[in-house]
């Protein structure tokens, strides 16, 4: 990527229905940090502008669900 340009990482930090998803219990969603660390943006080269969790909503089945998801944006220094 080049230098000032912007990488952005949205991901689920759960199941948005967890009834439908039992079999996959042990299914691991990284967090914001977690996607900082294993991508190795945490070496000087990135700023990081955004590394949050944050409430979604979604309608499944006309029902309303609420779950969380992670954000992470970072720009290359160099």
């Amino acid at each position: 990527m080049a230098v000032g340009g912007i990488l952005l990482v949205e991901g689920h930090l759960e199941f948005p229905d967890k009834s439908r998803h039992q079999a996959h219990a042990d299914v691991h969603f990284p967090t914001p940090a977690e996607v900082v660390a294993d991508v190795g943006l945490d070496d000087g080269r990135w700023e990081i502008l955004t590394q949050a969790a944050h409430d979604s909503v979604k309608v499944i089945d006309g029902q309303e669900v609420h779950y969380q998801d992670g954000t992470m944006k970072a720009r290359r220094l160099s």
